[in-house]
């Protein structure tokens, strides 16, 4: 294929803007911190100090919510979560194993 037609092809797609993926991204993460911040309030816990453990029990306490949260919402959390982390230097949660196991076993549970 040519130049011009691969830019002609381009051209022809539609494709979302950065701007409406980034508005959609941030509302899905306000949603999932709205449901964080009081986890944390309500057990005595300071959002910006989250140890592995918080963030393995905020995991499963999404998985008990009744009604049942789906899969991708449990782990659109995680994923918020992990955008949190590096904020407070705390990567090296976000790669443990211990998260992605939990994950694994819910998946495999819904």
């Amino acid at each position: 294929m040519n130049n011009e037609k691969k830019m002609a092809h381009c051209t022809t797609h539609q494709y979302q803007s950065p701007s409406s993926t980034d508005r959609w991204l941030t509302t899905m993460y306000d949603s999932s911190y709205a449901k964080f911040y009081p986890f944390c309030t309500s057990n005595n816990l300071d959002p910006s100090d989250i140890t592995l453990v918080v963030f393995m029990d905020y995991l499963t306490y999404l998985f008990k919510l009744v009604p049942s949260l789906a899969y991708s919402t449990i782990n659109g959390h995680r994923s918020m979560l992990n955008q949190l982390l590096p904020l407070y230097n705390k990567s090296d949660i976000v790669n443990d194993p211990f998260i992605a196991r939990l994950m694994a076993g819910i998946h495999r549970l819904r």
